[in-house]
């Protein structure tokens, strides 16, 4: 299995509906047992009891969260407002030279228009000076092919590099976005936007998320995912956060 990023593998939550599914399966393999060995000799108070455990057994549910941060830590200065005020984000000709201009375009715009699934107070603009951005895109050869990292995102605070998933680390103040060449080229388009637009949630706060599969963006596995913008529970994440 491939990752999006390395820095953050380590971090991601245990998938809430594999812990159903192998609780389920036990469950069943003790009433198939049950029935087998024991149907002749239950008497009538006995086949109702179980009746009731079961009953409520099968009632519990099993929590999947929506979206995962690292201590509810955030972007210095939020996200933006939107209609009224904005954050910027700077593609570098490294990531445009690589045919990732237009894709990384969309990817922002993905997390900006969702007014058709969850509104969020989401509000980036490109710029041309590096300087105002708080968001940095590049490509370029960061990891070998055969570690599978298509893309990880780098934290600062001034210049000291922050590193918010640790339980000392803190807020950050801008960031980078690494694209890594040589393995991000062999994904489809679709998931190369997946992958920026996944990036992007790691810049705004939002950490790995494995409870809901590749159909979530934060999902940590590039070349599994199945979706290529923000997802609801992606963008409850940041409505929690900001």
């Amino acid at each position: 299995m491939s990752l999006i990023d390395k820095s953050f593998n380590l971090y991601t939550i245990k998938n809430a509906r594999a812990l159903c599914h192998g609780y389920l399966n036990s469950l069943s393999n003790f009433m198939i047992i049950m029935w087998r060995d024991k149907m002749k000799k239950l008497k009538k108070s006995r086949i109702v009891i179980l009746s009731i455990f079961f009953t409520f057994m099968f009632s519990m549910t099993i929590y999947a969260a929506d979206y995962h941060t690292w201590y509810d830590r955030t972007l210095n200065g939020g996200v933006g407002n939107y209609g009224y005020n904005n954050r910027y984000y700077f593609i570098d000709s490294s990531a445009i030279n690589a045919g990732n201009e237009t894709l990384t375009v969309n990817a922002m715009n993905s997390w900006i228009y969702t007014s058709n699934i969850v509104t969020t107070p989401i509000s980036f603009q490109r710029t041309t000076t590096k300087s105002e951005s708080i968001m940095d895109i590049y490509n370029g050869s960061y990891y070998p092919a055969e570690e599978y990292i298509y893309g990880e995102t780098l934290f600062w605070l001034s210049g000291t590099r922050i590193y918010p998933y640790n339980p000392d680390g803190s807020n950050w103040a801008w960031t980078q976005i690494h694209l890594n060449t040589v393995s991000f080229n062999t994904l489809s388009q679709q998931r190369k936007q997946g992958v920026i637009a996944h990036e992007m949630g790691h810049v705004m706060g939002l950490a790995h998320n494995q409870d809901w599969g590749p159909i979530v963006l934060m999902y940590p596995y590039g070349d599994e995912l199945t979706v290529s913008s923000p997802t609801s529970h992606d963008l409850f994440g940041i409505n929690h956060l900001y």
